[in-house]
């Protein structure tokens, strides 16, 4: 039977342990994953960004002609490049000739970036005049990490601390 004082450690704990391992996890993917640079477009103009995220589509640079986005994973193909890799879509089980896949669920969390608070209104300037890509990082068991949002090759903090 827990005491008092071991339920309280308990309560003020377990969200440590999960933070550490949320982190443990996003590092792993980092340190270990394939990068590859995604094209972004979609923006709306009216309303660019809502809260501290970025919203937009990724541009597939598919093999063939089909894509949806319900419940398939992206399949990123031996001749790919990490800049604009070719892509076959399909079900989460056909990973054969895949040297790195999505999963569907990893797919769906792949349209918003997070930007700093104060960030947006400069951010908005610069990604209607640039070419928008993302540079993501692809574990081996399907999982994705964004590392960064890049305006026409370059780290949006960058071109932005360069506007005036």
């Amino acid at each position: 039977m827990m005491t008092s004082q071991q339920r309280k450690l308990a309560a003020l704990g377990l969200p440590l342990v999960v933070l550490l391992a949320m982190v443990v996890r996003a590092e792993a993917i980092v340190a270990m994953g394939r990068s590859y640079i995604l094209t972004i477009e979609g923006y709306d103009p009216r309303d660019l960004l809502r809260g501290q995220y970025l919203r937009y589509r990724v541009v597939w640079n598919t093999y063939g002609d089909r894509w949806s986005n319900d419940g398939e994973g992206v399949c990123f193909l031996p001749e790919s490049t990490p800049a604009n890799p070719r892509v076959l879509v399909g079900p989460p089980g056909s990973r054969d000739d895949c040297v790195a896949f999505i999963n569907p669920e990893s797919v769906q969390n792949l349209n918003q970036y997070f930007i700093p608070e104060g960030m947006g209104l400069k951010l908005e300037a610069a990604i209607r005049q640039k070419r928008a890509e993302i540079k993501v990082k692809v574990s081996r068991g399907g999982d994705v990490i964004i590392e960064d949002l890049l305006l026409d090759g370059e780290p949006w903090q960058d071109v932005v601390a360069r506007e005036p």
